[in-house]
């Protein structure tokens, strides 16, 4: 029944999803017990006599209705917009969970390549265009969603690894980046991931787990997200133990 509301207000239903239960759950009696409490006082002689009575416009009506207006309009605007920054951060999060597997995958490969005696990067980079052509991709999207979400939005707390590491290596002397995802998304090739920064890069990949866990707590679309991560990575590593 709500499927048509749904499709043209997805913002409204979103943020209603983040109200208190009791909240939503007197407006659904205000909904659904409104028509029948009417009924239950009046007549259906009166109810129509109600409906055929003439409208008067007075000054008060016409006050009430521009501030029941404006409020709704509010409602709608505020809602949309606070719905509409939730799912990109969700969009972000969900991106980079996919990113990290991807990354840690390709970081490996140029690292065992870049150890081999005739290792020549242009090899790697004609043996692997799908994937440098993927990397810049993602980095392009992910880029994009970081800066409209907010970094902050993506920092809940102080992370003691992330601040240790900052302060362990010198290449964030030049600039303090809030979270591992900024550091990650600032190298514009993968091999600066890979071979230049591999023990700074290595460490903000993992580092940026725990970010993602942290917003995981505090939203809970990105909480049910994480946790088939989780279960995902449990189910890899039984895998790879079974067959060890």
């Amino acid at each position: 029944m709500l499927s048509p509301a749904k499709t043209f207000f997805p913002e409204i239903f979103e943020a209603l999803k983040n109200w208190p239960k009791w909240v939503r759950f007197t407006l659904f009696i205000l909904v659904i017990g409104a028509p029948p409490l009417l009924i239950s006082k009046f007549s259906s002689t009166e109810l129509l006599k109600l409906g055929n009575t003439p409208l008067v416009i007075t000054p008060f009506n016409i006050a009430l209705v521009f501030i029941l207006m404006v409020f709704l309009v509010w409602l709608i605007t505020h809602t949309s917009k606070k719905a509409k920054h939730k799912r990109l951060i969700y969009q972000f999060c969900e991106a980079w969970l996919e990113y990290l597997p991807f990354m840690f995958l390709l970081v490996t490969k140029i690292q065992v390549h870049d150890m081999s005696k005739d290792g020549y990067i242009f090899d790697f980079i004609k043996e692997n265009r799908e994937d440098i052509k993927s990397f810049h991709d993602w980095r392009a999207k992910l880029r994009e969603l970081l800066f409209k979400v907010g970094e902050c939005e993506l920092a809940i707390s102080d992370n003691q690894h992330w601040e240790k590491l900052k302060k362990e290596s010198k290449i964030f002397e030049a600039q303090s980046y809030l979270t591992p995802f900024s550091f990650i998304l600032d190298q514009t090739q993968p091999w600066l991931i890979a071979v230049v920064h591999q023990d700074e890069a290595w460490a903000a990949l993992h580092i940026s787990d725990e970010f993602i866990e942290r917003v995981a707590f505090k939203h809970s679309n990105i909480e049910r997200l994480w946790k088939q991560r989780i279960k995902k990575s449990n189910e890899i590593a039984k895998e790879v133990e079974e067959n060890a």
